[in-house]
């Protein structure tokens, strides 16, 4: 799975990092950030990360996401849950 990091902003974005929590029965491997600093425009970053369920088929792929970075000099952060992902992500 692939994560694209985009700003819509006027200003470039600081310090963009990702975090990522699975369940117990997941395992996670998360790769580097391709650059922290996002620029106005598409694409401008991405970061690969690879979840395998344990249990597939008898427990769902859910994610908790967080993601910091720094706009015009104030610190960020953002948490969601991603539920119900396919199991062949």
């Amino acid at each position: 799975m692939k994560a694209w990091f985009t700003n819509k902003n006027m200003q470039g974005l600081t310090g963009v990092n990702l975090q990522v929590a699975v369940q117990k029965y997941m395992t996670l491997k998360l790769q580097q950030i391709s650059s922290t600093d996002v620029l106005p425009g598409p694409r401008q970053a991405n970061q690969c990360l690879s979840i395998t369920n344990q249990q597939e088929g008898a427990k769902p792929l859910a994610l908790r996401i967080k993601v910091g970075y720094n706009c015009g000099g104030q610190p960020i952060s953002e948490v969601k849950t991603i539920n119900g992902l396919p199991a062949f992500l």
